[in-house]
Parts: structure tokens; C-alpha cells; sequence
């Protein structure tokens, strides 16, 4: 269901057209269902898989940055598009093989953050880690010296998503369940013009809503089965 059959099944479930119903109002409506369904997703899968984005980004020298500029203490700010690293790639040396790095918790680390000597005495190119802050990573150690190493931090992350815009753009879940959206989102015209929907209209929209939610739900629950190691982190703060 691309955007304009939203549009019109939520006009042909509210009884409007453009003018009673405009674009402008309804689009902003049917994103924000969207956005919500998206988040249904992740909470009930525990990660989004429908929405995998993957960057390289060069890994900049620290030499001559000041604070403020990307790679200053290591530091790089998420695309507007970034909503959770899954994994991150290291490579300090252009063409070799990267190296997995692994996410510590800031709080651990009882040496300073900020200050170089402390922090490449105690991490390891061989094992590198990041660590997440405001909305950026930091990677240890410091690449301190030299070229930028083209490609040099690769990254998998949970994507954002892009509104609905034109007229051609679907949703990005199962096509089976874009029609809550047009249900939602007459519900939420119902809201606002309480007086031109009877409690019948009220319940029906209700109950056609719940059914489709629940088997959404249950869709993405069963849609991915992985089977879950825990692997023990050997963490060594100076």
C-alpha cells in the first residue's frame, strides 16, 4: 500500500476527501502511525531487521583537531539516519583486516576519557572498543598519526526510517498490515471531529484495528527465532 491508497482508505473510512481531510494533516498522521508501528517492531523482536543500514566512514588522525571537529578525542558524531550500532569494524592500517570492536560501558572505565597517554596505555589496536555517548561513538584506541585510513570504521546499525513523502513510498513492514495504518489514522481523525462518528463506527474501527495489531505483533515475534549465546566480556581498566 503505497501512500496514496493510505490516503484514500483513510478518507474512504473517515468519509472525506482532500478538502475535509488534507494531505498535509493526513500525511503527517499516517507518519506518525508509521514511525509507531516501526518501534512495535523493535520492541517485540528485540532488533529491527527491516531497516539495516551499513557505513564506512574514514578514521581520522586526533593530530591537530580540536574539540568539535569529528574524530577529536576519537569521537564521531551518528548520521541523522543511525539509531543503534550493532557492530562496529576497525581498521587502522588501509588494507588489512579490520577488527571487531566491541562496546564498553563508560562507566567502567575509571581512567580518563579524555586524556591520550591513559588511554592508549590501556587499549589495543588488536582489540579495539567503542563506546557510546550524546549521540556519537568514540573509538579506542586513538588513531593519532598519520593518513585518514579510508573506510577505516565500517558499521552496522538499526536505521531510522524515512517518512512516507511520495506518492509511490510504502510503508517498509509486511505488506499484510499496512492497512492499520489507514485504521489508525482514522481513528485518530475520529478524535478530532467526535461528533461526525457514531459509537458503532467507534467500536467496528476498534475491533478491526485490534485484530490486525495483534496478528502484526505476532508476525514480527515468530518472524525471526535466534538462538542466544552469552559470551562473557574480559574487560581490562587500568
Amino acid at each position: 500500500m503505497d501512500l496514496t491508497a493510505i490516503r484514500t482508505q483513510s478518507r474512504f473510512y473517515t468519509d472525506t476527501n482532500s478538502t475535509t481531510f488534507p494531505d498535509t494533516d493526513l500525511d503527517r498522521e499516517a507518519n506518525n502511525v508509521n514511525r509507531q508501528l516501526v518501534a512495535e517492531i523493535i520492541a517485540v523482536q528485540g532488533s529491527k531487521n527491516i531497516l539495516g543500514g551499513e557505513k564506512y566512514t574514514s578514521l581520522v588522525a586526533t593530530d591537530g583537531l580540536s574539540a568539535g571537529d569529528n574524530g577529536y578525542n576519537g569521537e564521531y558524531s551518528f548520521d541523522s539516519d543511525m539509531m543503534r550500532i550493532v557492530r562496529a569494524e576497525i581498521m587502522y592500517e588501509a588494507d588489512t583486516t579490520p577488527e571487531r570492536a566491541e562496546i564498553y560501558d563508560m562507566s567502567q572505565n575509571s581512567s580518563s576519557e579524555y586524556d591520550e597517554d591513559s588511554i592508549q596505555g590501556q587499549f589495543s589496536e588488536d582489540s579495539p572498543f567503542i563506546t557510546l555517548f550524546r549521540g556519537a561513538y568514540r573509538v579506542r584506541p586513538l588513531y593519532t598519526e598519520g593518513d585518514d585510513v579510508t573506510g577505516g570504521i565500517h558499521l552496522w546499525y538499526e536505521k531510522r526510517i524515512d517518512d512516507l513523502s511520495e506518492i509511490t513510498d510504502t510503508p517498509d513492514f509486511e505488506e499484510l498490515f499496512h492497512n492499520l495504518i489507514p485504521l489508525k489514522v482514522a481513528k485518530l481523525y475520529s478524535i478530532k471531529y467526535p461528533s461526525k462518528f457514531s459509537y458503532k463506527w467507534l467500536r467496528s474501527n476498534a475491533e478491526e484495528y485490534k485484530a490486525l495489531y495483534d496478528s502484526f505483533r505476532k508476525y514480527y515475534r515468530k518472524q525471526i527465532t535466534l538462538k542466544k549465546q552469552a559470551i562473557p566480556s574480559r574487560h581490562n581498566f587500568k
